[in-house]
């Protein structure tokens, strides 16, 4: 329903108006009238209306006068202006305004409500352009989020040369231009013995205090390297200043955390580099800082000099493992499962000749692999080889491209094996979802981010995973649920739209009607005249 509000000087104008106009049949509800502009404004800024008619030759405050204050201070608010003068200078001043329309008097009900009609389509179709613009922006803030993420991880990874790293920093609008770079890895560490419920919600709320301390600082990137760890890169003019202030910021993120979520905070620092290639660089030490943690404690911040300057020397063997293979083959698509192997294969075949730990590494990728694949519930004995031939095939003998196809082949059938359980998976996921909407879509507050955390991911990846196996991203099918059981409340009850629309879940009633409307080819009071013929309401 759409409010409007009456304000006009003639009292049998107004009761003309207020009698004849056959209200309760239409979308509009008359909230209220007045006798000039003065006292109209103070009633019409506590009702807010919609749609206010006004004359213009008024006492005190006429109408265009009145117009202009409530234009200036309720801009959605529309006028239509009454006048008993066709005056070419008026409806020009009018227009200016500007209002609706011009009507001039006397005015029946059917040219009203004509009028109040042409009103609305234009209230609708601002609406609807309102909320496709939030929704376009909402979806670029989100798109734009994502790719800055995966930016940053390809330059933490050292997959990008300055100038594209440069000029895709640009396109993404981040600044990642400056004279020295110090990366810290951060590990958020939750109690195991938590439920899984209480430890997404301590990892959520850990997040968000992180991300609340580096938005206050402007100098700092972040980006996600693995489901708990998080990288971030600090920009700087100056060395000494920029590694005291990563320094005291990481160590203030360890406070507040751990103060406030019960969440234990492992931060580990590389050295400072210069150049956007020093990225990568300072993101290795601060992994080879984040191994010695065990040293040093929990609630030392490790550096990179730290973990050097130990009494504790690291063979180099000692630096090789199958950790980030592994983290790969968990989160990550097949191209980086397989750079990471050959990664692997090459710092193996760099080892001095005569080492036996190429051996034992490569039996332990796999194990290690085979312990992923049982994980899966998957055949061990048919995806990977036999493991006597991995003493034979790590030998300083063989050369790396055939050790690397040697592993390549179990570590791409784990890998397919993955993709097929997560379709499984994702299917009840998305049931679980579906059942989860179809019983809280009358909840305003319900969002991506409240189902997602229903269903266990993250909302980046539900959303994907959602319209992937819906065919309909999540908003669709919400915005479907909400004007089903509209139509249902239509046929069989008296509730007025404006009820109905509270009732599935939207707080505006004005977009509820275009959402309606888009959905269903016709307006809510139109469907229920339909629903009336076929019998489906109930008094």
């Amino acid at each position: 329903m759409y409010k409007v509000f009456l304000v006009e000087d003639e009292i049998a104008i107004r009761e003309s108006i207020r009698e004849q106009v056959p209200w309760q049949e239409s979308d509009f509800l008359l909230v209220g009238e007045a006798p000039d502009g003065e006292m109209a404004l103070p009633i019409i800024e506590e009702l807010r209306p919609d749609i206010i008619v006004t004359d213009i030759r008024m006492p005190f405050m006429d109408g265009l006068q009145l117009s202009r204050i409530v234009k200036r201070t309720m801009p959605l608010t529309h006028i239509l202006v009454l006048s008993g003068y066709d005056d070419f200078d008026l409806v020009h001043e009018a227009m200016q305004i500007p209002v609706d329309d011009y009507l001039l008097k006397p005015v029946g009900p059917v040219d009203l409500l004509q009028a109040l009609s042409k009103t609305v389509d234009r209230i609708e179709q601002e609406t609807r352009e309102r909320h496709r613009l939030e929704e376009l922006n909402t979806l670029a803030s989100e798109s734009v989020r994502l790719m800055q993420e995966q930016f940053l991880n390809d330059l933490g990874e050292g997959l990008l040369d300055p100038a594209e790293a440069a000029e895709r920093a640009c396109e993404l609008g981040l600044n990642v231009t400056s004279r020295f770079y110090i990366v810290a890895l951060i590990q958020i560490d939750i109690n195991p013995e938590c439920a899984a419920a209480a430890r997404y919600q301590r990892y959520l709320q850990s997040e968000q205090s992180i991300r609340a301390m580096i938005e206050k600082n402007g100098s700092v990137h972040s980006y996600h390297r693995s489901t708990r760890e998080l990288v971030l890169i600090f920009l700087g003019d100056d060395a000494a200043t920029l590694e005291e202030d990563s320094y005291s910021l990481c160590r203030s993120i360890q406070l507040e955390v751990q103060g406030n979520t019960a969440c234990g905070i492992l931060v580990s620092l590389g050295d400072v580099h210069e150049r956007l290639s020093g990225i990568a660089g300072s993101l290795r030490e601060a992994q080879e800082a984040h191994r010695m943690r065990y040293v040093f404690g929990p609630e030392i911040i490790v550096t990179y000099h730290d973990a050097q300057q130990s009494a504790f020397s690291v063979p180099e063997v000692l630096r090789i493992d199958c950790k980030d293979i592994m983290q790969a083959q968990r989160c990550a698509d097949w191209p980086t499962v397989e750079q990471r192997l050959r990664q692997f294969v090459q710092e193996l075949r760099s080892l001095a000749p005569g080492t036996v730990a190429p051996r034992y590494l490569v039996t332990d990728l796999l194990v290690e692999t085979g312990r992923f694949v049982e994980e899966l519930g998957g055949d061990v004995e048919k995806l990977l080889p036999a493991l006597s031939l991995a003493e034979e095939r790590a030998d300083p003998s063989v050369d790396a491209e055939e050790l690397f196809q040697f592993l390549v082949q179990p570590l791409r059938a784990a890998h397919e094996l993955r993709e097929s359980r997560k379709r499984d998976r994702y299917g009840d996921v998305v049931g679980r979802a579906r059942t989860y909407i179809e019983r809280e879509f009358a909840n305003p507050q319900i969002s991506l981010g409240t189902v997602a955390r229903e269903a266990g991911l993250s909302p980046s990846h539900f959303s994907t995973v959602f319209s992937h196996e819906s065919g309909m991203t999540f908003i669709e099918f919400l915005t479907r649920t909400r004007v089903r059981k509209a139509q249902e409340l239509l046929q069989t009850t008296s509730m007025r739209p404006s009820e109905i629309a509270y009732e599935v879940g939207y707080n505006d009633p004005h977009y509820f009607g275009h959402v309606f409307k888009r959905e269903s080819g016709m307006t809510p009071s139109t469907f229920r005249k339909g629903g009336d013929h076929a019998g489906g309401k109930q008094s």
